[in-house]
């Protein structure tokens, strides 16, 4: 059964470098034990999200943050190890997991994640 922890927190892996990730795409395909519950089951909503750049990352690897069509060209953030992004929504659950893309310069690298939903 999912997790339904507030605030949750977690861990992602980009895979493959320079592949655009949607976020919830990468919370659905992580294991029954931690992936997070959602209030119903369409669009995965969030009050407040956090998302950090790998701290350990030695290799110097970049991360974007940005909406579909993320490219290292076009993007809303950038950052580097440690970095982190947040985001804010006055409102309750307004913020939409699917309209979040995550991409890495290099293959395997992890973003960690924290968020609430109510």
């Amino acid at each position: 059964m999912p997790a339904s922890y507030t605030p949750w927190m977690g861990t992602v892996t980009l895979a493959l470098a320079n592949t655009a990730y949607q976020l919830s795409a990468l919370l659905n395909n992580l294991s029954d034990a931690v992936r997070p519950q959602f209030a119903s089951n369409d669009i995965p909503r969030t009050q407040h999200i956090a998302i950090q750049a790998n701290p350990d990352n030695a290799t110097g690897a970049k991360y974007y943050i940005g909406n579909p069509g993320l490219t290292t060209t076009h993007y809303g953030v950038m950052l580097y190890a440690s970095q982190t992004f947040p985001i804010y929504s006055m409102e309750a659950n307004l913020i939409r997991l699917d309209h979040i893309y995550l991409l890495c310069d290099t293959a395997g690298e992890t973003m960690n994640l924290t968020f609430l939903t109510r």
